[in-house]
Order: structure tokens, then C-alpha cells, then sequence
């Protein structure tokens, strides 16, 4: 089970790094594990993960599922307040037998991840078209 830590990944740029802070550890099934960004005076206009996992039904599967938002802000150049008025939303399930070889299970997370980071499907999602 890893223990919950700051996450540190590269902005668009890719140099800058953005820090996801550890916010909340999950305390045990279905209950979710959050981190969030830094900055700003409204902790809505944060961006924000949250993971959890729990056992299937049948309890012969492991489930883990996370969420991702970045929300837009916007000042209202009148009144100076500003406010959240977009929200871009990922959502990702994982699921793989118990009974699986870590050695699988390691090698199925390694790759989804690296899949993800990809160029192409990063290009997918800011285009939000499939590749033609």
C-alpha cells in the first residue's frame, strides 16, 4: 500500500513543475485519497485529484478509481471578483484480479500510465478528438 506524499508533475510548459499537495490520505475502502494545487484564494479554483480503491462485489477484484478536475477562472473586470465558470473533468478506473501476478499488475500500471503521458493521446486530449 504507498503511503500518501505530494505529487510533482510538469505544466504544459514542460519545465514548470506543478505540485499536487497531499490534502487527505484515504483511511481505508471507498474512501478517497486528495490531493490538490496550490495558490489562489479559492480553494474551488484549485486543481484537484482524488483516488479511491475498494475490492468488487465478489471480492476476487481490485478497483481503483480517480478524478481529476482544472478548473478555469475568470475576473469580472466590473466587480473584481473572481470566480470559476469551467471545470475540465478526467475520470480513470483501474481494475485487475487479485489473483494476478504483481509482476502483471505492475507492468499493466506502467503502461497505462506511460500511455497517458504519451504524446498522442496528451495531443487527444487537447483536442479533444480520437486520431483520425
Amino acid at each position: 500500500m504507498p503511503n500518501m506524499a505530494d505529487i510533482i508533475v510538469k505544466a504544459s510548459n514542460g519545465t514548470t513543475d506543478v505540485t499536487y499537495t497531499a490534502r487527505a490520505p484515504s483511511s481505508g475502502n471507498n474512501v478517497q485519497a486528495i490531493w490538490s494545487t496550490a495558490g489562489g484564494t479559492m480553494p474551488a479554483a484549485r486543481g484537484e485529484l482524488r483516488v479511491s480503491s475498494t475490492d468488487s462485489k465478489d471480492g476476487k477484484k481490485r478497483i481503483v478509481r480517480g478524478q481529476f478536475k482544472q478548473p478555469m477562472t475568470a475576473t469580472d473586470s466590473t466587480t473584481t471578483v473572481t470566480s470559476v465558470y469551467r471545470t475540465g473533468v478526467a475520470d480513470f478506473s483501474f481494475t485487475f484480479d487479485k489473483d494476478m501476478s504483481q509482476s502483471t499488475i505492475d507492468e499493466q500500471a506502467a503502461q497505462f500510465g506511460n500511455l497517458l503521458v504519451s504524446a498522442l493521446i496528451r495531443s487527444v486530449l487537447n483536442t479533444g478528438y480520437a486520431p483520425t
